[in-house]
């Protein structure tokens, strides 16, 4: 199986300087992926996302978890640095999208 260079791409100010780091650096890159979180963060956010995809010319993948969201709320509150299950949210639908376009490979994290 072919590597797949993947950015998990959070629109914040470190993914954002890693994403420029990237391209400026012509390191190999397939696919710059985005969890989009609904209605759960601020507006200027998404914003950004599009700001970045004009600016830098690329497409970012953007996968909507709205829904799981709104299921682990009412099933477990508010997220916290004790109870993280909005991460599991992320991370499962990341693991599930790029099985489904990239096949059942092993996924590494670097």
């Amino acid at each position: 199986m072919t590597k797949k260079y993947i950015c998990c791409f959070s629109g914040g100010k470190d993914s954002t300087a890693m994403l420029i780091h990237i391209l400026e650096n012509n390191l190999p890159l397939d696919e710059i992926l985005y969890v989009d979180v609904g209605g759960w963060i601020w507006k200027s956010a998404q914003e950004h996302i599009q700001k970045v995809e004009k600016t830098l010319n690329v497409n970012i993948t953007q996968l909507d978890i709205t829904d799981e969201l709104d299921k682990g709320f009412q099933r477990w509150g508010f997220p916290s640095f004790l109870n993280r299950w909005c991460t599991g949210c992320k991370r499962d639908k990341m693991r599930d999208y790029l099985k489904s376009r990239y096949g059942g490979g092993k996924l590494y994290n670097t």
